[in-house]
């Protein structure tokens, strides 16, 4: 039974920025409507954006199984997106053989986690790295077997040593082949560092990837890409709100929707992940999606409603992740990085000044207080 979303006090769940045609266009085509798909590929400036939200290889097979000719442009990402694929799924093997070895479990996330399933094919679901998790503890242990292996750091130095195992949540390697993985041992500052812990906990074993990988089920996949696209880049990619979708559509029901509510309550991510679903039921209507939102939008304290209101004014898209984090610090919320991380936009760690030297708003004071040093 559907949810109203008018059942949330004064927060009717229409954000204006996604009213624009062009991103209207955009979420028809990723639906499969062949005449947005030719629109969008018609015109270099909206195939160009199809590419921004990550959504080229996706319309190309659509496209393709509509008789449409795609643009140059997205022909090009899907064969890059492919040949990636392979490389990664291979890559995944061997990794898995090596933590499976040691009797260290791991998780897939991400692009390469089920989500991709999901997708006509896998290659329709770009990803550009390796993203598994693992235990804490079990972290030191895994990058030194990882290492004699041929997986190399991708920084180094005390400074990033030091933020990596203080600030960080994932190791960054590089293999001979120029594979790229992120060993997560925890998950982003911005979210309850228990959730990566009950993750691991609530996995199934997946055999089909290694002695010892994991997969997880329906509902955690849905918490943990709803809390992730928050922490992408801006814009959010239409193809992350896709991922909602589509796992709403293939497993919903009541008890997906109380399953989703239910963990992202434990967790405290309501408005991570109850932001994510009205989103993602605006492009694409999902009765599932429209409750997990009318649910847990329910639930959200004040300075959580000052930024979902905000979100209503402009693109959602552009909502910046300082805005959401200071409206969940403001009320209380768990994070990993608590009030460090306001903290941290002003005065980032050495190991990100020696990365990005004009990080963070008062960047040349810093320099000029420590030169010489």
């Amino acid at each position: 039974m559907p949810v109203s979303t008018s059942s949330i006090p004064g927060t009717p769940l229409r954000f204006a920025g996604l009213d624009d045609p062009t991103v209207a266009r955009m979420a028809s085509a990723a639906a499969g409507d062949p005449t947005a798909i030719g629109s969008l590929a018609s015109e270099p400036e909206r195939a160009g954006l199809a590419v921004l939200h990550r959504l080229a290889p996706l319309l190309l097979v659509i496209g393709h199984q509509h008789g449409l000719e795609p643009p140059t442009a997205w022909s090009d990402i899907a064969r890059t997106t492919a040949v990636m694929r392979l490389m990664l799924e291979d890559g995944l093997r061997e990794l898995g053989a090596v933590l499976g070895d040691a009797g260290i479990p791991w998780l897939p996330l991400k692009g390469m986690g089920p989500v991709a399933r999901l997708y006509p094919q896998p290659e329709c679901r770009p990803t550009t790295d390796i993203d598994v998790l693992i235990p804490e503890t079990e972290f030191t242990r895994a990058r030194a077997l990882l290492r004699t292996t041929g997986w190399e750091d991708m920084n180094t130095g005390i400074a990033f040593e030091d933020f990596l195992l203080r600030e960080g949540y994932n190791w960054q390697a590089r293999n001979r082949r120029g594979i790229m993985l992120e060993l997560h041992f925890r998950l982003w500052g911005s979210v309850d560092p228990a959730l990566a812990t009950t993750l691991m906990e609530r996995a199934a074993p997946a055999p089909e990837l290694g002695a010892t990988a994991l997969v997880s089920g329906p509902v955690e996949t849905h918490v943990m890409a709803a809390a992730h696209l928050w922490n992408s880049p801006r814009p959010v990619a239409l193809l992350n709100f896709l991922d909602l979708e589509l796992l709403a559509r293939a497993a919903g029901g009541p008890g997906f929707v109380e399953g989703v509510a239910s963990l992202a309550r434990r967790h405290d991510l309501q408005l991570f992940v109850g932001l994510a679903a009205a989103v993602a039921n605006q492009l694409w209507e999902n009765q599932y999606n429209e409750a997990i939102a009318a649910t847990l939008l329910g639930d959200l304290r004040p300075a959580e409603r000052l930024a979902v209101a905000r979100a209503r004014r402009r693109s959602p898209l552009e909502l910046s992740l300082g805005t959401l984090v200071l409206a969940r610090l403001l009320s209380g919320r768990r994070s990993r990085s608590g009030w460090r991380a306001p903290f941290r936009q002003l005065w980032p760690h050495p190991a990100i000044c020696a990365k990005n030297p004009g990080k963070g708003p008062i960047a040349a004071i810093r320099r000029a207080l420590t030169s010489g040093r």
